[in-house]
């Protein structure tokens, strides 16, 4: 049932600038006045080992704020530090850094204790389920954010937590209230997984698609051959395999330079790995540096350029739409720019294959800091159809994969809504807007 068409209170009372107005047995009070005990957790810098007492982190914490036992380390802790971090039933576990807000309730807990991270509260005269459906609410988020004085990268603090204001009903409608909202936000959160597995599917289906097409081409009654790469395995017997830098040229970025060093020298955008996302460039962030005449002759982007990640995610590639006027790149990026006929569209599709296969962590040496460099990519041996079959497989995948795109696009907008409305129904309820009482 919506929000919107169920009754509200038969009387209101006038309430403050979080709370407009609440009905007239409601209370605000600040989370001070109900909380008994707050703490902050256990640290260490000891390594962890194969068994003993868990140790809940944030990562610990899920989307619905439960928390996660299943993927805990275990620590070595003496018995009065278990004492004083001991996690137990009913606790909220708040984080201190990223999202702002996120918190998990414990239920069913094992024995753990709680990471440096992460807050512990523990609270008086209130419904401990009541106060998890209030705390996923957006007027409460909105409050901390507002206490956190706009600094919304800034640890959150106990005091911050403890300032924000909150409408308490009785103890019956508290109750009322969990009973209503609690199976509409689990049948929510259940349809939203569905949808997330859906759009899980259609990756794994378009990484299959064009690892099959960049491999076996279109025509699935060609003659084979042996390729030579494990990864590749069989290709067709009039397809080569050649090293890219016989069609590409291969460019690495500019070191950053945060000062002028000649007069003549203009901060110009510039890309960085972050930037460089499957799906192509993003413009966050957007940062400028400083380039000399010369530097920017050499490092400039032009249109169809495929960027590629020299670290972090090696190998994560886009190709560059002119999304800046004038803009270059940073060392974290390699370029790659077309000098014979293959179009770069072609070797993305290449990129993106062999990224899946796992080999470009091979080739980096992933068991230390990897790095793709310029001089790895130019040997990066792709598959080399004849030049009319590369743009019928680019134009193949492009349609096909962007068929992908629009049906992913269509679940995150189906998502995005239930979030809308899982938002909207537990504010309405948390605030008094809506009388559920009678259900």
């Amino acid at each position: 049932m919506s929000a919107s068409k169920i009754a509200p209170y038969p009387n209101y009372k006038t309430g403050n600038e979080w709370f407009a107005k609440i009905p007239d047995e409601w209370e605000i009070v600040k989370i001070r006045r109900i909380t008994s005990e707050h703490k902050q957790g256990y640290y260490t810098e000891q390594d962890y080992i194969n068994d003993g007492i868990k140790l809940v982190r944030i990562t610990d914490i899920t989307d619905e704020a439960d928390v996660d036992y299943s993927k805990m380390p275990f620590v070595s802790i003496t018995k009065k530090e278990f004492s004083d971090f001991m996690v137990k039933q009913g606790d909220f576990l708040f984080a201190r850094s990223g999202t702002i807000g996120r918190f998990g309730l414990v239920d069913a807990p094992e024995d753990s204790v709680f990471a440096s991270y992460l807050i512990r509260f523990r609270f008086k005269n209130i419904d401990t389920d009541f106060m998890k459906i209030y705390l996923l609410s957006s007027v409460f988020k909105e409050q901390l954010i507002s206490n956190l004085h706009g600094g919304a990268n800034k640890n959150i603090h106990a005091e911050n937590i403890k300032d924000v204001l909150m409408a308490r009903p009785s103890y019956s409608e508290q109750r009322a209230i969990f009973d209503f909202v609690n199976p509409k936000i689990k049948q929510i959160n259940e349809t939203i997984k569905g949808l997330e597995s859906e759009i899980v599917l259609l990756e794994e289906k378009r990484s299959a698609l064009i690892t099959q097409v960049v491999t076996k081409g279109l025509n699935p009654d060609v003659p084979m051959k042996n390729s030579g790469i494990e990864w590749i395995g069989g290709i067709p017997t009039h397809w080569e395999i050649i090293p890219l830098k016989r069609d590409f040229s291969v460019q690495l970025g500019k070191m950053l330079q945060n000062e002028q060093k000649l007069a003549s020298d203009t901060q110009e955008y510039y890309l960085k790995s972050a930037n460089v996302q499957w799906n192509g460039v993003s413009l966050e962030p957007e940062v400028k540096m400083w380039f000399s005449e010369v530097e920017k002759s050499k490092y400039l982007l032009k249109k169809d350029d495929l960027l590629i990640s020299e670290g972090g995610d090696v190998g994560r590639s886009c190709l560059y739409n002119d999304e800046y006027k004038e803009c270059y790149i940073q060392n974290a990026i390699n370029r790659v720019r077309a000098t014979s006929s293959v179009p770069t569209a072609y070797l993305y599709f290449f990129m993106k294959a062999m990224h899946e296969s796992g080999f470009i962590a091979i080739i980096c040496n992933k068991s230390t800091i990897p790095h793709f460099t310029a001089e790895k990519v130019a040997e990066v041996r792709f598959t080399r159809p004849p030049e009319d079959e590369i743009y019928s497989i680019v134009e193949y995948l492009t349609k096909e994969c962007n068929a992908i795109d629009e049906t992913s696009s269509l679940l995150l907008n189906k998502i995005e809504k239930l979030k809308e409305y899982r938002t909207a129904l537990i504010s309405a309820a948390v605030t008094g807007k809506i009388d559920v009482r009678s259900f």
